[in-house]
């Protein structure tokens, strides 16, 4: 006889959206430890805004555990290894994720790096050490601007309401286009006190806006995409979003 129909009967099951997240009654251990942990990771994926919560789930440690206590495929009637290979599609899942924050990191390693490249590039003239530092930071303002505001616009509806209470790490309203971009950058630069006209003579301005959109996009592009599960599915740019464009909150 089978191992999994003398170990187990499972007396009711009450199945959430149709395939994983599930109560097992009377069932075996091995299948209320995956039940529990695919849970545990729909939950993170469908209601969490912690980065250090993500960051736990997304090792699928849990799950992983208790796939590793699940019988042989041959001991197995077919729905249970259905039921399997939909848990293993949830490690896939944050596995993606993983990979997701996991870019976004490089970004925000990169971008600032990426700036001082790209001014350093459009100057005409030598410039000052405090113009530089300004339009380093600036550029470095305009790339993560544009890949956070293009991020945010890819968000579903539902990602973008659970989002609605978090910080922005970013500067808003700056748009996506050349011509909001170069008109940020012109206000910012009077802000700080600087006469365009002198500052025309310095830097080729339109160059940093459109070598700051250009890589902007390169960035963007990694955050295209539907992560999917069995039974859920989440934007790429929603992690991607919460790693690089929201204030991590207070442990």
């Amino acid at each position: 006889m089978k191992r999994s129909a003398t170990v187990s009967t499972v007396v009711t099951a009450w199945f959430l959206t149709g395939t994983l997240a599930i109560m097992l009654v009377g069932c075996s251990a091995w299948k209320q430890s995956i039940a529990d942990a695919v849970t545990a990771a729909r939950t993170a994926a469908t209601e969490s805004v912690s980065l250090s919560e993500l960051a736990r789930v997304s090792d699928s440690s849990d799950l992983l555990r208790a796939l590793r206590n699940a019988p042989r495929p041959g001991e197995l009637s077919v729905e249970e290894k259905q039921f399997l290979a939909n848990a293993n599609a949830v490690v896939k899942y944050w596995s993606q994720a993983k990979q997701t924050l996991g870019l976004a990191d490089t970004a925000a390693a990169s971008i600032p790096d990426e700036a001082v490249t790209l001014v350093g590039a459009a100057f005409l003239k030598n410039p000052s050490d405090a113009f530089r530092t300004r339009m380093d930071d600036l550029a470095g303002k305009m790339i993560t601007g544009m890949v956070c505001s293009a991020a945010n616009d890819m968000l579903a509806s539902g990602e973008k309401q659970r989002l609605a209470n978090v910080q922005p790490a970013y500067e808003q309203g700056m748009g996506t286009t050349f011509e909001s971009m170069e008109a940020y950058l012109s206000q910012q630069l009077t802000y700080f006190g600087y006469d365009l006209a002198e500052v025309e003579q310095v830097v080729d301005v339109p160059k940093v806006v459109s070598a700051s959109l250009s890589k902007a996009k390169e960035y963007v592009a990694a955050a295209g995409g539907i992560i999917q599960a069995p039974d859920w599915q989440t934007q790429r740019a929603y992690f991607y979003y919460l790693k690089l464009c929201v204030v991590p909150k207070a442990a």
